[in-house]
């Protein structure tokens, strides 16, 4: 090895060394919030992790039952706890933040998507103490949450759409089974689920299969000629099959 090769390593390894020594720092963020909470929330099982300073055992697991939950605040308002950070999972951190904010708690929702833990084995404890040490240095994004009133609101609107989604997949699996039967009553009025389409439908449930019986439920409002209606309420003989 040529003198020139050693010196040009030799000049390269003080480089290397601080090199490694900068990768090695871990950077430490300030405690903004000494007295945060955080919690990885599930469906069978809820991880509750306060600061190392609060308890001897700072990460702890709880049910999801209502006396856990009402364990979890008074373990929190023992560790003098005052704000707390959950992941928004489905609908399971919904109870618990309820209760959290009857008792006065600071609850800081925040999407688990916007969540990144340590590389290594990820368990819910571990998920746990990390939702805690970012809320307590005050890096974690707060995801709006409704209040009462407004959510109230939400819950009656999204459950009006999912009544009228259902009564229209209903609507559809008759129309259907008319369809199986070869009647085509759907095709002549508006409205299967209408005045005149219940009036048959609930005739034909009652055992009624001549076509010419159906004429008096017909509304004057119909359009459709009684030759037509008429027509399109004589099946293939397989009504009893689908009803």
């Amino acid at each position: 090895m040529s003198k020139s090769t050693c010196k040009k390593e030799t000049e390269q390894a003080p480089i290397r060394s601080a090199q490694a020594k900068e990768k090695q720092q871990v950077v430490t963020l300030p405690i903004t919030n000494p007295n945060a909470a955080g919690i990885d929330i599930g469906d069978k099982m809820h991880a509750v992790a306060v600061g190392p300073d609060k308890d001897p055992s700072p990460v702890r697991k709880f049910g999801t039952f209502t006396c856990d939950l009402k364990a979890i605040i008074s373990w929190l308002k023992q560790c003098e706890v005052t704000s707390v950070a959950m992941e928004s999972t489905g609908v399971y951190w919904k109870p618990l933040c309820a209760m959290l904010l009857e008792h006065g708690f600071d609850v800081w929702l925040v999407n688990a998507k916007q969540l990144k833990n340590v590389s290594g084995k990820k368990t819910d404890m571990s998920d746990a103490a990390w939702i805690q040490k970012m809320h307590s240095c005050g890096v974690l994004p707060r995801s709006f949450l409704l209040d009462d009133l407004t959510e109230t609101v939400r819950s009656i609107v999204r459950q009006r759409r999912a009544l009228i989604q259902d009564a229209n997949r209903c609507t559809q699996r008759i129309q259907k089974n008319l369809e199986l039967m070869n009647i085509k009553i759907h095709t002549v009025i508006n409205d299967i689920m209408g005045k005149t389409g219940k009036a048959i439908l609930e005739a034909i449930l009652k055992g009624e299969r001549k076509a010419e019986n159906f004429i008096p439920l017909i509304d004057g409002r119909i359009k459709a000629s009684h030759e037509d209606i008429l027509k399109s309420l004589k099946a293939t003989g397989a009504v009893n099959v689908y009803l």
